[in-house]
């Protein structure tokens, strides 16, 4: 079946594609599709006194798509065109500006003054235009993160290549420099934010150190850094329904911030998989996998049950078990005013903590109903959310805060095995300015 297309337009619902098979048999058959306007948004960038700044990059990013940049006129001016339904980030990076007076350093500002991401407005795009976003850099206080490389007996490791750069998905390219004769290292300007000391050393077999690296008000002093062998934990999927697509395993780290280059392993003939690069810490195994009318029954590691939790991973540890069960419980019901929306399923643990890694999207139908099949006996929390905010689940779906203050308009669900719970919901409201 082709595509819904229309200039100028995007699909509501691209960022959680349905397909549904269309049989004709001579009879007309009418499609409905739900399409929004691209987005045209406009701004400048200016500096702490309001004058406006030429030749600053400016970025626009998500996490469904690739980072949009441009740079700013003569004017300070910036435009984005054609923009995709969804929540976006705005940032001016200032790495061309001069420095500021007074021991001062420009840094990466993101909408409308904010220098920290993870407090940075995020700007909904609907449709249309939007226009006066403009982003007013700061400069802030220079810090700086001092410390030392040492190896696996904790003797001081001289000459290893350091960089510190943001956690996450990042594109800058941090800075680098070597520890010194004793271990020592140094890095200077450093911003405020969550930052990774990365050191990895050249020679075979490599060693490595990931360290967080948290800067608010002060410097950073005796940052240890401990080099450690990467090594490798195995295990198998079992259960699940034939002719699946293989699974991923990834590994959340649990003491720092998610990197892009978390170690992650795909599923192999008979279930095996092995996860390689693993250097050691604290993690919770996330299963990445498609399994029609199956659910994610267990996680254990050796004996011990590990489904939602941090567990400490070492050389020796023991194979990692998965297992797929096919007796869920199931849900029926309908979303008030749901045409289009999604609802969220999101599990609960022992403590009633959100498990966020594990949740359920469902699709209304036309009528707002909904219905869902082979679910993890437990407790959820169900959130109905309307079409045009549906890019905003994924977006904010690693930031406890606000799901938190949002799982209060949820509604709460009990899944038993073999049984089938009904439920009636409302669109949830999402506060102002998100």
């Amino acid at each position: 079946m082709p595509p819904f297309e229309k200039h100028g337009y995007a699909s509501l619902l691209s960022d959680f594609p349905v397909t549904q098979p269309v049989h004709v048999a001579g009879t007309a058959v009418h499609l409905q599709a739900g399409l929004a306007a691209l987005t045209t948004l406009r701004g400048r960038v200016l500096d702490n006194t309001g004058q406006p700044l030429p030749e600053i990059v400016v970025e626009m990013t998500t996490p469904q798509r690739p980072t949009r940049a441009t740079v700013t006129d003569s004017e300070g001016r910036f435009v984005f065109d054609n923009l995709r339904p969804g929540v976006w980030l705005l940032s001016a990076v200032p790495s061309r500006l001069p420095p500021p007076e007074d021991g001062m350093i420009w840094t990466n500002t993101w909408f409308p003054d904010i220098t920290d991401r993870t407090h940075a407005t995020p700007i909904r795009v609907r449709g249309g235009e939007l226009a006066g976003l403009d982003i007013h850099l700061r400069p802030v206080q220079p810090h700086k993160v001092t410390g030392m490389v040492v190896g696996e007996r904790g003797d001081p490791a001289p000459g290893v290549p350091l960089t510190l750069r943001q956690a996450g998905w990042s594109r800058d390219p941090g800075l680098e420099i070597q520890s010194g004769t004793e271990g020592q290292f140094e890095f200077r300007d450093v911003p405020p934010g969550n930052w990774l000391v990365i050191a990895e050393t050249k020679d075979e077999p490599k060693r490595k150190a990931i360290t967080a690296a948290p800067i608010t008000t002060r410097d950073l002093v005796n940052v240890r850094v401990r080099l450690a062998p990467p090594f490798t934990v195995t295990g198998w999927i079992e259960g699940g329904h034939a002719g699946h697509e293989p699974a991923r395993v990834l590994l959340i780290p649990a003491d720092r911030p998610f990197d892009k280059n978390e170690p992650t392993a795909k599923e192999e003939d008979g279930g095996r998989f092995q996860i390689a690069g693993i250097y050691p810490g604290r993690y919770r195994i996330l299963p990445l996998a498609e399994r029609p009318n199956s659910y994610l029954a267990s996680v254990r590691l050796g004996e011990q049950e590990i489904f939602g939790k941090e567990i400490d991973l070492a050389p020796g540890s023991p194979p990692i078990h998965i297992l797929y069960k096919s007796d869920g419980g199931h849900v029926r019901g309908t979303v008030e005013k749901g045409e289009g929306a999604i609802v969220a399923l999101l599990p609960l643990d022992e403590s009633q903590s959100f498990l966020w890694e594990f949740s359920t999207i469902l699709h209304c139908a036309v009528n707002g109903a909904i219905a869902a099949e082979n679910l993890r006996p437990g407790d959820y929390t169900a959130l109905a959310i309307g079409r045009l905010d549906a890019t905003l689940y994924r977006f904010f779906l690693n930031d406890s805060d606000r799901w938190t203050n949002l799982a209060a308009q949820g509604t709460p669900i009990h899944i038993e095995q073999a049984a089938t719970a009904s439920v009636d919901l409302k669109l949830i409201r999402w506060p102002d300015g998100n």
